[in-house]
């Protein structure tokens, strides 16, 4: 196959907008694009490669898949061993037994799918797992096992039956890919079927170019032309990177926009173009040759910064850390990706023994590791620090996710008695109070009832972006909500919730749960607001309509960082207390996180409704995450017990009005 600089200088264009989005610099909120860009790349030289083999009759699928593992397991394997002792000394017990699985699925190539049954790429713990890029190698392996044997059925027939059958199954992989992003967007992020349409729009491109090459296809050559569709690729992929974010459905038809700008730019950009000659550039070149393992150890290195550092990393930091990752990178592309691709230095027989050896030690580590629980016994804490690091989180008192809801639904709270003097709705955060109300309950004879599902606001008339009928169909649980209210004559209800969730994000203005109240409605930050204000008004109108109070609790201090690392790593420190006070969010950032659903709640003007806010107990300057006695947290964003202590008295004077 002739090298082709301008490829090599599109790779440094797909891993530098990545890097840059793990970094978390705003000005690259669609830098995961540049993945997508290495799965068309991909797709283009592998099939390019089969192509021109089977032209010359020297094709196997032995041989391609042993050229798979010389390009793939070397730097891969360096990256997972490498990761191990970092993991050993900083994680806590279920992080590494997470981590521990997480190198399983990876050594077997199944890490999209393991990622996918856990949690999604967006979410803020993501940041913190040191294999999750693995993902979209697992991808590619997988959809390496079917393209070969494909092509092998496809080479004797005419050009066109080949290109119509890859496009057939593209336009399959797209259609479900959009599909997916509106009904299952975690598993469509992950998993083959959705994306295997990228990888065949490189193929194509391969087939395109070698077609040319036997004049069997027409592609244009002129130079003015080849020109302005470089250029417009290259738009297509900076467009992709500046505009699209996590809230964007991906993958999805938005991901077009990135997908054809590769194939423009690997169409037309040759060396005699501008786009071309600009890919051509040494340092992009460069970039482009150590991506691999640039791809590899940037994730890592930011995932172990991270909790080295208690998630308290400035953009300088990550500036270091992107220059340790390239040197690494030129290291592992010099001295193990390079020899093991050359059959002279390493062979055969070499390379297989290096890949039994890789996987029996980390299947080995993985099944100790997740044997002993992670190692628990690396840390030592009281019984009084895991008390206050754990509650009971009452899951039973959630709504069983059914789509009629028709199992149990929530819980009694308070004293036994037949009449209810009040109604708990709301998310998790709702579930966090749940032990005290109850407690508080029955020392001042009250009852209530408990209704609620993680992730849903109890607000009337909108839901979220989830599927209707699905695991959060919050529309559906809080209109059961209001008859139950309006049957049992309750004429108290509190609304608890991660309002913020809904109005703003983290701090990073990430992880949004988008609200709808039409089926229409675009998924984004301003829509989620008008919608809330919406079902905020709308909540309180119709309760107020049947002679019900209600009651809402602002949302309590959202930390950055999970206050397990503290506790465990440095509960014998004399810095602990310094830790603490160090890593405890501001109080002006969180007024900030709050200050959209606060100031909603002020301009609510009504005798039946009233806002309580414990911001004044929680913080000074800071809002503590502990203390040396003990965690107001159980997660960087969930009172625990002990946190809940502190607004006891607050609570008492609700129940007292009920």
């Amino acid at each position: 196959m002739n090298y082709r600089k301008e490829i090599d200088g599109l790779r440094a264009i797909a891993v530098i907008p990545v890097i840059f989005f793990h970094a978390g610099f705003a000005f690259a909120s669609g830098g995961y694009i540049g993945v997508d860009i290495f799965l068309v790349i991909s797709g283009y030289l592998i099939t390019n490669i089969i192509l021109k083999e089977q032209e010359k009759g020297i094709f196997s699928i032995s041989s391609f898949y042993e050229r798979r593992a010389r390009r793939i397991l070397p730097a891969l394997f360096l990256t997972m061993l490498l990761c191990i002792p970092f993991a050993l000394i900083w994680m806590l017990p279920i992080a590494l037994t997470n981590f521990s699985e997480s190198i399983l699925a990876t050594t077997f190539f199944s890490s999209n799918i393991f990622f996918w049954r856990e949690a999604g790429y967006f979410d803020s713990p993501s940041e913190l797992k040191p294999l999750l890029h693995t993902w979209s190698l697992a991808l590619e392996e997988q959809f390496y096992i079917f393209f070969p044997v494909l092509m092998l059925l496809l080479y004797k027939t005419r050009v066109f039956f080949i290109i119509s059958s890859l496009s057939i199954l593209l336009i399959l992989s797209l259609c479900l890919s959009q599909w997916g992003a509106l009904n299952y967007p975690t598993a469509n992020f992950y998993l083959l079927p959705s994306r295997g349409w990228e990888l065949l729009v490189g193929s194509l491109a391969a087939i395109f170019i070698f077609y040319k090459s036997e004049k069997k296809i027409f592609i244009i050559d002129n130079r003015f032309f080849k020109n302005c569709f470089g250029i417009i690729g290259s738009v297509l992929i900076i467009f992709s990177i500046i505009e699209f974010d996590d809230s964007t459905p991906f993958p999805s038809l938005w991901t077009l926009y990135p997908v054809l700008g590769a194939l423009l730019i690997i169409l037309f950009s040759d060396k005699e173009t501008i786009v071309g000659k600009f890919l051509s550039l040494k340092p992009l070149v460069f970039l482009g040759l150590i991506s691999y393992s640039l791809y590899l150890f940037h994730q890592p290195i930011f995932a172990f910064a991270k909790i080295y550092t208690f998630g308290s990393l400035k953009e300088n930091s990550f500036i270091a850390l992107i220059i340790i990752s390239i040197f690494l990178s030129f290291l592992s592309w010099k001295f193990i990706e390079t020899p093991f691709r050359n059959r002279d230095l390493i062979s055969k027989k070499v390379l297989l023994k290096s890949i039994f050896l890789s996987v029996i030690i980390f299947s080995t580590f993985s099944f100790i590791t997740i044997k002993n629980l992670g190692f628990h016994e690396r840390f030592e804490v009281s019984n009084d620090i895991k008390m206050s690091l754990s509650r009971d989180d009452n899951e039973d008192c959630f709504a069983i996710e059914d789509s009629h809801f028709i199992k149990k639904w929530g819980c009694n709270v308070g004293e036994n008695k037949n009449k209810y003097d009040f109604f708990i709705s709301g998310d998790s955060h709702a579930n966090t109070y749940l032990n005290a109300f109850d407690r508080l309950s029955i020392k001042n004879k009250k009852k209530g009832f408990f209704a609620g599902l993680s992730g849903c606001p109890p607000l009337l008339g909108i839901n979220t972006f989830d599927p209707d009928g699905g695991i959060f169909d919050c529309k559906k649980l809080n209109e059961r909500t209001f008859n139950f209210i309006k049957d049992n004559n309750i004429k108290n209800i509190i609304l608890i919730s991660r309002w913020s969730y809904y109005t703003y994000g983290d701090y990073n203005k990430k992880d949004i749960r988008f609200l709808k109240r039409k089926e229409n409605d675009v998924k984004n930050l301003q829509t989620s607001r008008d919608n809330f204000i919406y079902g905020l008004k709308n909540t309180i109108k119709r309760y107020s309509d049947i002679g019900v109070k209600v009651n809402l609790i602002s949302q309590y201090p959202q930390q950055k960082i999970n206050p397990n690392d503290i506790y465990y790593r440095k509960l014998n420190s004399d810095d602990l207390v310094a830790y603490l006070q160090d890593l405890s969010i501001d109080r002006d950032q969180n007024n900030k996180l709050n200050e959209f659903a606060d100031n909603a709640f002020l301009n609510i003007k009504s005798k039946n409704f009233k806002s309580y806010d414990f911001d004044n107990i929680l913080c000074n300057k800071k809002c503590f995450i502990g203390d040396k006695s003990g965690s107001f947290y159980y997660d960087d964003d969930h009172l625990s017990d002990y946190g809940m202590n502190l607004i006891d008295k607050e609570l008492n004077k609700i129940i007292q009005s009920f």
